[in-house]
């Protein structure tokens, strides 16, 4: 199965051609257009966002029964298109119209890809194996791109020789946006924050793909080069372990048993995750849990210090003060003050 959208069509035209194949169902709100698919075709979702009329946000997420291919392009020839890809799950395949194979995005992997000659870009999925893919689509207009300053600098980021060609980069592994594209699927909030959250992490994922580029071109990034892409999903399985129960007394040695992966290369892999070790990893995530519970729950300062793990409220205050800068009580009252004066 085949799909195309053009570049320029708004959410509602790029889900409603996609839904022309799919018979799936389309759910729209101010900011966001989702296309669920639960048929002989396959099962989950495609989301789309516009975060500005020339940047745009598509997470694809989901089993494909049939074979299927997502082709992009533009059929206006003055706009050239960056698209900033990443692949959370599975790997995805891709090639440019004049291309005849195919190369890889693997998990945790992302890639850059920019088509001058043709503007087309075919993206095809395997199945049936759950996939998660997510794209950020970044168009420029020659004759407005002095009116947007943001495109304009994304473009720039790129050499003039590289955007007069085909012009596609494969990182090396990243998972820690993985862990941004995560969070996008779990916020839950009114809709006016929910647009604000998803639009700031949407953006620093794009600064973290660009980042990430500038890190692979200059040869700093050797870290992931011993991992393995099955010793990668370990220490985020590990991680999120830890960050949806923190309060759970934790060993290192019971965890590695447990994921069935080497004590050095978990922490090897939460340096290079969390920058820190796994133990102040662990002590991040209650602290972090501490300051949500004193924020929003009644909870005494003692109980919230027991709930998430800790033994001792002198030792809770002050790693708490160190991290935000003043005692739990005081912290309390000021965001109960914060609310009052709202």
């Amino acid at each position: 199965m085949k799909t195309h959208f053009n570049n320029q069509d708004t959410l509602g035209e790029i889900i409603k051609n996609l839904n022309a194949e799919w018979k799936g169902v389309i759910t729209t709100n101010t900011f966001e257009t989702i296309l669920t698919v639960n048929n002989p075709l396959g099962k989950g979702c495609i989301k789309a966002i516009e975060l500005t009329p020339r940047i745009k946000f598509i997470d694809i997420e989901g089993v494909f029964y049939e074979p299927f291919k997502l082709t992009t392009n533009t059929n206006n020839n003055k706009i050239g298109t960056l698209i900033f890809a990443y692949c959370s799950l599975g790997s995805i395949e891709y090639k440019f119209k004049n291309q005849n194979n195919f190369s890889t995005i693997n998990t945790y992997q992302s890639a850059i890809l920019h088509d001058q000659q043709t503007n087309n870009i075919t993206f095809s999925f395997k199945r049936p194996k759950l996939s998660k893919f997510s794209m950020i689509l970044v168009e420029r207009d020659t004759s407005e791109v002095q009116k947007n300053e943001l495109t304009n600098t994304l473009f720039s980021f790129f050499s003039a020789k590289d955007l007069k060609k085909d012009f596609h980069y494969l990182s090396s592994y990243n998972f820690k946006i993985a862990e941004q594209i995560e969070k996008l699927n779990n916020l839950a909030s009114t809709e006016l924050v929910r647009r604000v959250l998803w639009e700031g992490t949407i953006f620093q994922i794009l600064g973290m793909q660009l980042e990430q580029h500038m890190m692979d071109s200059s040869k700093q990034v050797e870290a992931f080069k011993s991992f393995s892409i099955r010793e990668m999903h370990q220490v985020r399985e590990v991680s999120s372990k830890i960050q949806y129960h923190p309060e759970s007394n934790y060993c290192i040695t019971a965890l590695c048993r447990e994921f069935g992966i080497s004590p050095g290369k978990l922490q090897e892999g939460f340096k290079i995750l969390h920058a820190n070790t796994v133990n102040n990893t662990i002590k991040m995530f209650r602290l972090e849990k501490a300051e949500e519970l004193i924020r929003e729950s009644d909870m005494n300062i003692s109980e919230v210090v027991y709930s998430i793990g800790f033994t001792s409220r002198s030792y809770f205050s002050k790693i708490f003060k160190k991290r935000y800068n003043c005692c739990p009580n005081h912290y309390r009252n000021s965001q109960m003050l914060t609310l009052e004066s709202a």
